[in-house]
């Protein structure tokens, strides 16, 4: 449970906070990751039917995004795990998705400099599904935790 101090009393207050409130932001934090995630992944899709050579807006986007929601995830994570204990479940699913993240990272910069262009191209397209799925479970454990 949390309780927020409220500042423009004399002697400290606590308020208590309602799940709804605390869920309310969990289910932000997730819609925002949501968000980030859905952009990248549309972005990507514009890259691939626009082809070679990649427009470095685009590129560049698609890089951001990617970079935004790893951070967003992580700092959401870290807040997470501050106050719950995962099961294990929840610690594959984390597993998972970094590895697949790690993946995604190493598979789009070879992707992007013209390296083992095919083999690159089936294994990023493995690792977002891959992605996806693990990081959609975490995030309905958070919402359902939180």
């Amino acid at each position: 449970m949390q309780y927020t101090e409220i500042v423009f009393a004399k002697k400290p207050t606590f308020v208590k906070k309602t799940n709804n409130q605390e869920n309310m932001g969990a289910g932000i934090k997730v819609l925002i990751n949501f968000i980030l995630i859905l952009s990248t992944i549309v972005v990507g899709f514009f890259l691939h039917k626009t082809g070679k050579p990649y427009s470095s807006a685009m590129l560049a986007a698609h890089k951001f995004l990617t970079v935004g929601f790893a951070v967003f995830i992580t700092f959401m994570l870290i807040g997470f795990l501050k106050t719950h204990s995962p099961g294990n479940i929840f610690t594959w699913m984390v597993v998972i998705s970094t590895l697949s993240l790690a993946a995604l990272l190493i598979s789009g910069g070879l992707l992007s400099v013209d390296k083992y262009f095919d083999a690159m191209q089936i294994l990023h397209r493995i690792a977002t599904g891959l992605f996806v799925i693990s990081a959609g479970v975490v995030f309905l454990i958070l919402l359902k935790n939180s």
